[in-house]
């Protein structure tokens, strides 16, 4: 498993996101002092115009020998000068606060955004951790009973439970199954009482050698229940019977009508002096069931 990432970590995978923003913020703030200083000049030069408008007024009235006219500008500065230097002051520093404010707001949402990322990676793992527990504590128990495998799969309900069963290979590949006392019980049995499910078991047994599990795969669920579609001949209805049976389950082969498709037919041919019978085509020969039959009557000497 891939170890969790640290809060730092995580955060800071998070700069390509965040950093280019409070780049461009910051770009505002080191241009700040140029552009504050830019604004004074500009007013220093209105003030500079001023002045000189105030002494040729002067002189205009005559006045220009009597000296500087001290009062006007003075009222100048006052009124003009000083409260706009102060605004611009004020603005200045407003402008300074606000993009430094706009910087911490940035890495604040980054530092929420990777405590979110943390917290969701640390609920993972421990999910990711548990999961793996139980899957390893199962897998114990499956080893214990089969000497190795595993499986997967809801346990179903079903068949009333029977403790301390135990199985016992035979030495053609099936098995049987018995209870605490020594009674012979079905799989079906054997696998509620180990909460087992019961394909787990199935396969376990199929993996073993036991033919009849691994042709009861093809039909069974983990509900104990049957595709009646597979049951195509009545071997396979006893063999689900045998592997269910306490349970109220049950099987029965049911023959499909006779049709101009499925009628066996025996057709003659002339082959040189001598006449031999053919199946028609199509005919397809039963298969090799005898380990099965053997299982079921295993199976069936246990009850």
């Amino acid at each position: 498993m891939q170890p969790t990432r640290s809060l730092d970590d995580i955060i800071a995978s998070l700069n390509s996101v965040y950093q280019p923003q409070i780049g461009l913020i910051q770009k505002q703030q080191a241009a700040l002092p140029q552009q504050a200083q830019a604004q004074v000049d500009a007013l220093g030069a209105k003030k500079d115009q001023a002045f000189g408008d105030i002494l040729n007024g002067a002189r205009q009235r005559g006045l220009g020998f009597s000296g500087i006219p001290l009062g006007d500008q003075a009222k100048y500065l006052s009124t003009d000068y000083a409260p706009a230097l102060a605004n611009l002051q004020t603005a200045s520093t407003n402008q300074a606060t606000s993009l430094q404010q706009a910087i911490l707001q940035l890495q604040q949402q980054q530092n929420t955004q990777g405590q979110s990322i943390y917290q969701s990676e640390q609920d993972r793992a421990a999910t990711l951790a548990a999961a793996r527990a139980q899957a390893d504590a199962q897998n114990a128990a499956y080893k214990g009973l089969f000497g190795g495998g595993g499986g997967n799969g809801g346990t179903p309900s079903g068949p009333p439970a029977v403790k301390s069963s135990t199985m016992v290979k035979r030495g053609d590949g099936g098995f049987n199954f018995v209870d605490a006392g020594g009674k012979a019980i079905s799989a079906a049995q054997f696998a509620a009482s180990k909460g087992i499910p019961f394909r787990t078991l199935l396969q376990e047994m199929a993996n073993e050698g036991d033919a009849g599990a691994k042709a009861a795969l093809g039909f069974v669920g983990n509900d104990y229940g049957y595709n009646p579609t597979k049951i195509t001949n009545p071997s396979l209805a006893a063999l689900y019977n045998s592997l269910v049976w306490g349970t109220g389950h049950g099987a029965t082969y049911n023959a499909p009508a006779p049709s101009v498709h499925n009628q066996v037919i025996n057709t003659t041919k002339s082959v040189g002096n001598t006449v031999a019978k053919s199946a028609p085509s199509g005919f397809v020969t039963q298969p090799d069931i005898s380990v099965l039959k053997q299982s079921l009557a295993n199976a069936r000497a246990g009850r």
